[in-house]
């Protein structure tokens, strides 16, 4: 243990290798592990809780799409928000070059002006620079190539 840089074990594995006070040790370590998973248990159950919650909020038909999205990442986004990236785009218009933040948005497969609906299951998570892809999304402009990803997801 002391090799690997746990110090918590490897103080209890050399008291259990002095007579008397073995026992302790043994105990100690037993301890630690029931604690360790109690905190696994704990990390479970939340994961449970969440899981529940986009469960329900997946089965719920969203009428507006600012209701559909900030049920979408509130359940699936990281910190409950749409994922955020810094990338370094080149402006179609003036050739400048800058960094932008960006954050991920959500494609309907089937449009809504083609009878789609704002349900999970019909909703892709894209980068707006993939988002505005022909085969995706051909309606969609952003204004700007992506030269480089520079940070994020």
């Amino acid at each position: 243990y002391a090799l690997e840089g746990d110090t918590v074990n490897a103080g209890i594995s050399f008291s259990a290798a002095i007579p008397g006070i073995g026992w302790g040790a043994t105990s100690a370590r037993w301890g630690k592990r029931a604690a360790d998973i109690a905190d696994k248990a704990n990390d479970a159950r939340k994961a449970a809780v969440v899981g529940e919650a986009a469960a329900k909020s997946a089965r719920t038909t969203h009428k507006s799409w600012p209701s559909a999205r900030a049920a979408y990442w509130k359940a699936f986004g990281p910190g409950g928000e749409a994922p955020k990236r810094q990338v370094l785009v080149r402006i179609k218009k003036t050739g400048q070059v800058r960094e932008i933040t960006q954050t991920k948005e959500l494609h309907h497969r089937v449009a809504r002006r083609d009878g789609g609906t704002h349900d999970f299951d019909n909703l892709m998570e894209v980068w707006p620079d993939e988002h505005a892809l022909r085969e995706i999304d051909p309606h969609r402009h952003t204004g700007y190539e992506v030269l480089e990803v520079l940070s994020g997801p």
